[in-house]
């Protein structure tokens, strides 16, 4: 999607402190809801796409531990992906939700199953599914070149 935002202290720092992370994600993505909001597209992108590197490095680590993180995961895609497709950037919004659906499907492999668990994880992935359909046809109706269709094993 876009080179990294967080360098690798950060990075290390956060993974170590899991519960000021999910802090941390939480206050950058109300800053960048309350951009959007205010139609400031553009600006709201470096908050949320930290939002979104942050829950991303969480769900790679601490799924097991905190599985919120799913739908924090979730969340920040599909804002970013948003605020992507009207600020007008480069970056095709289909795209990071096929980014985010495979992640969280390689990520959710290996959750300990419990009756909740596959649930609330399908439907983020159908969330994201959708998102990657949604802004396919919202930005280039016409192009071939992103396959959206995603199989869910």
């Amino acid at each position: 999607m876009q080179p990294q935002t967080l360098c690798p202290v950060h990075s290390k720092w956060l993974m170590l402190h899991p519960e000021e992370a999910i802090s941390y994600i939480d206050k950058l993505h109300r800053a960048g809801q309350k951009l959007r909001q205010e139609r400031a597209h553009r600006e709201a992108i470096p908050y949320l796409h930290c939002a979104y590197e942050v829950s991303s490095l969480l769900l790679e680590r601490q799924i097991e531990q905190y599985p919120q993180i799913v739908l924090q995961f979730t969340g920040t895609a599909l804002s970013l992906a948003e605020a992507l497709n009207k600020g007008g950037m480069n970056i095709r919004p289909s795209e990071l939700m096929i980014e985010a659906y495979s992640k969280l499907e390689e990520c959710s492999a290996d959750m300990e199953i419990t009756p909740f668990v596959p649930q609330y994880v399908e439907q983020c992935l159908n969330a994201l599914q959708n998102g990657a359909e949604y802004f396919k046809h919202t930005l280039h109706p016409t192009s071939s070149s992103v396959n959206t269709r995603i199989h869910v094993h």
